[in-house]
């Protein structure tokens, strides 16, 4: 059960309070402030919201500080203001003098209710202890001081994000969307809310707020996963692709209500619970954390890839924030085992990994009102890499007369998927490329067209081949795709050998790839025909900016790993053997001329060197969850014409129209 809304940072409806504000320009790094609070439906003592969003209120109080493996905060983290406040809460409707089962059992069930707009918040019935969180958190953070393009509740569950006044007009684009897993699916006692918001021209940024299901046992662990993958798949637009592949940066906060199981002493079938509390009592007393965290539940999801694939945290080097009495400090219930409940995590797409840099992560234990602790996060995102540096291409041959690249050129090959999940019951697999902007490589197609690819006959679409891609008449819904690959009875790996797949980006729209990303969605064909129903495994998503600005021995988007199929690396010598002598073929096949086509300038041998093949092995990803694993080379070139990009890399393969014939 979802729920989305769609609301702009700059039209949410707010009364202007305070004096006005001078715009600026987007900071180089926004400093972003995270946290996450199971209420227990009780009102904040001592919540830890830094005020007036000051940044050194909270630098200078760190308590823990951060792992030796990560720095700590930089010179230029101190001072002003943080740039977005994100605030997620449980449990989080509160009464005065205690609330009573049957007002707590219906506003579980209840759905969403959008406080974003303050004039629209002021006329809604003040229950909830909605009034008084409201005056609370002017009280830190000032009433003048940030904007409020997210107000969000479900049920129990609350998502605020607070963006500071200054920068409010470079962000646009909020949607808000909200899933169930309590109750049957239904009850909104736990779930999870998603909100994405777009900064500058085209980075996304995504936050999720869960309350997963409680309890200890490995039946709950493996529901609490369940419930991500939920989440994930249904906090979303109908059909489109889930927020943790779609976002540039994502962070997932919340009582994920992860436990600390630790291994069952050799000789012994199971843990007496009694002494397996005791004995987790005493490794936080002896503040082992290094124990606790490698018996962490969250942990071992990751590891395994059982949900957050891809998604980092760090260690929690910290006491555990669950279950605690309602007072100040760690003082842990006898009867409930300490455990890291309340998380932060995060995950950026590929080629952005290094923009995100975690500066604080603690508990707040100074927080009386709840058997949780909050966690409070600190981060910073550089926006050299996602918005501020315009993203120009590298030079290229050949080069029209305006000394500009006319297109750029994907050649994707060697294609090959590995571990991939053995639950589907089909046995033809493809793969469909989709862009986003969807303008970059799809086709406008007519009602008749649309007709015959829901019919499985986008075959029929040959003429005008090479207007956007090789594989144009092997079309679904507009978009290309290789062709289907049948399997044999034992095996569950497609490979599509030595097919070839070209995807062409025209010159106005590559000039400028920031933000833009190529998605290779892996399906499971059912029937006979390709077509809208055919079950999605997965998808691989790549940053076509890194792509069109790739170097030679620079394999950006190569992902170490031990899995890396033998198939590709055999193939590697030859490969770029072949491409070298192709470029030098394609550098003499072009003479220079008065003719549009020929007018072209050719670089040194050493510019023409530094194309390179990339070679991919990623995760095919679904809600959060892995399916397996992609291999392909990816070459890209800008060339003049995709006649002659398509033609000449048909040559490289010895093949000619000719021979075709």
């Amino acid at each position: 059960m979802s729920l989305g809304l769609d609301f702009d940072v700059t039209s949410n409806g707010q009364d202007a309070e305070g004096p006005a504000t001078t715009p600026e320009p987007l900071p180089p790094e926004l400093r972003i402030f995270v946290t996450t609070s199971n209420m227990g439906n009780a009102m904040p003592k001592r919540p830890g919201l830094p005020k007036n969003g000051e940044v050194n209120e909270i630098l200078n109080s760190i308590l823990y500080g951060m792992p030796k493996s990560h720095e700590g905060p930089r010179e230029s983290d101190y001072g002003g203001r943080f740039d977005l406040l994100v605030i997620g809460t449980q449990e989080a409707i509160v009464q005065e003098g205690g609330m009573d089962l049957l007002t707590k059992d219906i506003i579980t069930v209840a759905g969403s209710v959008d406080h974003t707009n303050r004039k629209l918040r002021s006329s809604l019935r003040e229950g909830g202890g909605l009034k008084q969180l409201d005056e609370q958190a002017e009280k830190i953070l000032g009433t003048d001081k940030y904007e409020t393009p997210v107000y969000f509740q479900r049920g129990q569950m609350r998502l605020i994000v607070k963006i500071r006044k200054e920068i409010a007009h470079h962000f646009s684009n909020v949607e808000t969307y909200a899933e169930n897993t309590g109750l049957g699916g239904v009850g909104a006692n736990k779930g999870g809310i998603v909100t994405t918001l777009t900064v500058g021209e085209r980075t996304r940024l995504t936050f999720l707020s869960a309350h997963l299901e409680a309890h200890e046992g490995k039946e709950h662990f493996h529901n609490r996963c369940k419930n991500l993958v939920e989440i994930f798949g249904g906090a979303k637009q109908s059909g489109a692709l889930d927020a943790s592949i779609t976002s540039h940066h994502m962070w997932v906060m919340g009582d994920l209500n992860f436990r600390v199981v630790l291994p069952v002493p050799e000789g012994q079938d199971k843990w007496d619970n009694e002494e397996h509390r005791s004995k987790v009592r005493a490794l936080v007393e002896e503040e082992d954390w290094e124990t606790l965290n490698a018996a962490d539940e969250l942990h071992r999801a990751l590891e395994e890839k059982l949900c957050l694939a891809g998604f980092k945290t760090l260690p929690c080097h910290f006491h555990p924030t669950f279950k605690v009495e309602r007072r100040d400090g760690f003082h842990y219930q006898e009867k409930r085992t300490p455990s890291y409940c309340d998380r932060i995590l995060w995950k950026s797409a590929h080629g952005l990994e290094n923009a995100v840099r975690p500066i604080l992560y603690e508990p707040n234990p100074a927080a009386s009102h709840s058997d949780h602790k909050p966690m409070r996060a600190m981060f910073s995102l550089s926006m050299d890499i996602n918005e501020r540096k315009g993203s120009k291409p590298i030079k290229c041959i050949p080069l029209n007369s305006n000394n500009r690249p006319s297109g750029l050129h994907l050649f994707i090959s060697d294609m090959k998927c590995t571990d991939m999940y053995k639950a589907f019951s089909w046995k033809v697999h493809y793969i469909m490329f989709l862009t986003d902007p969807k303008e970059l490589i799809r086709y406008d197609r007519s009602s008749k067209h649309k007709i015959l690819d829901n019919l499985g006959l986008g075959v029929l679409l040959r003429k005008n081949r090479s207007k956007f891609s090789s594989a144009y008449h092997q079309m679904r819904d507009g978009w290309p795709c290789t062709s289907s690959c049948t399997l044999n009875p034992t095996d569950i790996n497609p490979e599509w050998g030595d097919e070839e797949v070209q995807l062409t980006i025209n010159e106005e729209n590559a000039i400028d790839l920031k933000g833009n990303m190529l998605y290779l969605k892996v399906y499971d064909q059912v029937g006979s025909k390709r077509k809208f129903d055919d079950k999605l495994i997965g998808t691989v998503a790549l940053n076509l900016e890194v792509l069109g600005k790739q170097k030679q021995g620079a394999n950006m988007l190569q992902e170490p790993s031990s899995r890396r199929s033998s198939f590709a690396s055999s193939r590697r010598s030859s490969f770029a053997a072949s491409r070298r002598s192709s470029v030098s073929s394609l550098r003499n096949s072009f003479q220079r001329g008065t003719s549009r086509r020929n007018s072209v300038q050719f670089l040194s041998q050493s510019d023409v060197s530094r194309f390179d093949t990339v070679n991919i092995d990623q995760p095919i990803l679904k809600n959060g969850k892995e399916h397996g694993r992609l291999n392909c080379s990816i070459t890209a070139w800008w060339l003049a014409s995709p006649e002659e990009a398509y033609g000449k890399r048909r040559s490289r393969h010895g093949k000619s129209k000719s021979k075709k014939g």
